[in-house]
């Protein structure tokens, strides 16, 4: 197949050249500091022993980059999500697939606003990879490369088991969802929660399960994102707050959510499309999210960055 990669960070460095090794055409989209990388040194991303190289990426912005693509893999972080259009409407032809790999629940309908809804798949990623200098990644290692996908309206179709068995290459998990919709709102009631309660307390994973305080007010985060799904008629699971805290506890007690990492190194944060889509969605299913709300106010100064 043919991929047009928005972003070219952890996530979409990572994905990206896992599929451009297994002999995929695979466009980067990058600007600046991360271009100029990737046209002097390449992109290179380690996992575990194994380095995996692209010596020359192919970049959106070149004239031999030009033509439809099969899918377009969205890997940006929400902030950016205005500029997706801008950047990847050439590329989409009338069957190109659109996905999203990045944390909130809104990026579907925005995508769908702007390239039709019949383009949009739902997608949800499940990935420990950062971006440790412009063009070089640094991933978990295995366990920690899963892409989930399945039609909005959890019904089957050519074009997501095409898809599927493009994605289905070493060192990613590719799964199809039964309701992609459930699986995106379980990863939100994490990622929203986690981002949260690490970017309040500034703490890692281990550091909040250690604490009695930090791990109730995690628990109540998670509640409140749940009640709102399920106010949303998402058939979220009267046991996924244990779940998810199990799951946690099976993690590396030093990881750091991603927001968490943002923050300390000065850059602007997700929160708007974490606590605030918490908010803002509660809001309107009259939902109260009065934990998600003194987090985000106690975060606002940060919003922007540095």
């Amino acid at each position: 197949m043919r991929f047009l990669m928005v972003g070219t960070g952890g996530l979409g460095g990572y994905f990206g050249a896992r599929l451009h090794a297994a002999g995929n055409e695979v466009i980067f989209c990058a600007r600046g500091n991360s271009r100029a990388a990737l046209v002097e040194n390449g992109l290179t991303v380690t996992s575990g022993a194994e380095t995996i190289r692209v010596e020359k990426p192919l970049l959106n912005d070149t004239p031999e980059a030009g033509g439809f693509v099969d899918a377009i893999i969205v890997c940006t972080k929400m902030t950016a999500l205005d500029g997706v259009f801008e950047t990847a409407r050439a590329y989409a032809g009338p069957d190109t697939m659109v996905l999203s790999l990045q944390n909130g629940v809104e990026a579907e309908d925005r995508l769908a606003g702007d390239f039709g809804p019949g383009a949009v798949i739902g997608a949800t990623a499940r990935i420990s990879a950062t971006l440790v200098a412009p063009g070089v990644v640094d991933h978990a290692g295995p366990g920690f490369n899963k892409i989930t996908i399945g039609e909005r309206d959890s019904s089957s179709s050519a074009r997501i088991d095409a898809l599927a068995a493009a994605l289905d290459v070493p060192g990613i998990d590719v799964e199809i969802a039964a309701d992609v919709t459930l699986d995106t709102w379980t990863k939100f009631c994490f990622m929203a929660s986690l981002s949260a309660a690490a970017c309040y307390y500034r703490a890692t994973l281990g550091e909040i399960l250690g604490d009695t305080e930090k791990l109730a007010t995690f628990r109540q985060l998670i509640e409140e994102t749940a009640a709102v799904g399920r106010a949303r008629g998402v058939a979220l699971p009267d046991g996924v707050t244990d779940a998810l805290i199990a799951m946690m506890r099976s993690m590396a007690p030093e990881v750091k959510p991603s927001t968490l990492v943002d923050l300390e190194q000065g850059r602007p944060l997700e929160v708007e499309w974490l606590s605030g889509a918490v908010i803002r969605l509660g809001g309107e299913t009259g939902v109260a999210t009065p934990t998600h709300q003194k987090i985000y106010e106690a975060l606002k100064p940060h919003f922007e960055g540095a």
